[in-house]
């Protein structure tokens, strides 16, 4: 399974760059990121969802060679993962934490809606109200 996303990876790195790189740095700079802990699937899905973007800037930077070019590439990379991986971490518990929030917000309305008691307000006295003794 991991050395499918493995692969792909090195597919869409292809596709980025225009050709099929030879070059073996490649193959290293993606096992850096997997060393750093994100998993094979995370930088596969964060490659994807980046590509046009990556692609438009290598169009911009116009390199011609392939090590600068892999470098760049991978420099986008690690600055977007970790927006990337944090956002999709966020996705996943803010659906279970609405879910949570839904079900309290509800338990909170029966409750309130059933113990209604009149608690006068506490408001800050003023010195006037000191002066005169009013509670």
């Amino acid at each position: 399974m991991d050395k499918k996303y493995y692969n792909k990876t090195q597919k869409l790195i292809d596709e980025i760059v225009g050709y099929v790189c030879v070059n073996n740095k490649k193959n290293t700079m993606i096992t850096d990121l997997y060393k750093i802990g994100y998993p094979r699937k995370l930088v596969y899905e964060c490659i994807s969802f980046y590509k046009d973007e990556i692609i438009k800037a290598l169009e911009y930077k116009k390199i011609d060679k392939e090590y600068p070019m892999l470098c760049y590439v991978f420099a986008i990379i690690k600055s977007k993962i970790k927006d990337f991986s944090s956002s999709e971490k966020s996705t996943k518990t803010n659906k279970t934490i609405s879910e949570e929030r839904v079900s309290n917000i509800f338990e909170d309305t029966q409750d309130t809606n059933e113990v209604k008691t009149n608690t006068p307000i506490n408001r800050r006295r003023s010195i006037k109200d000191r002066l005169k003794g009013v509670n």
